[in-house]
């Protein structure tokens, strides 16, 4: 799809259904042949406005560190309300700096195990 600007065009790779790629949309530069993805983002939501935890899976932080600057996560919240948007660019970069942190869960069942 068109999004409005010149030479750029948007795919929302999981439209069909979990595509299973750590990602949710490419953008491509149209203005160059063959068009080229520009940027990955990732799309996390929650309907609750006061849940800042979300997931992030390693292979979406793997993904996230090889693109670099041309990776985003936008983080929509409070979707049945008042929603909000966060838009972190280079997520990886960030939890390198301290300005974002990793949170680990244990599993329910208990049956997570921790090896050094």
């Amino acid at each position: 799809q068109n999004v409005g600007r010149a030479g750029v065009s948007v795919a929302w790779v999981n439209e069909g259904g979990e595509s299973g790629l750590p990602y949710d949309l490419v953008l491509y530069d149209t203005e160059v042949d063959p068009p080229t993805a520009v940027a990955y983002v990732e799309v996390k939501t929650s309907s609750a406005i006061n849940k800042p935890p979300f997931e992030v899976s390693l292979r979406e932080l793997q993904f996230a560190e090889e693109c670099g600057p041309s990776y985003y996560i936008y983080r929509l919240a409070g979707l049945g309300g008042r929603p909000t948007l966060v838009r972190i660019q280079d997520p990886a970069r960030h939890i390198k700096s301290g300005r974002l942190s990793l949170l680990c869960v244990v599993a329910a069942d208990g049956q997570t195990e921790a090896h050094n």
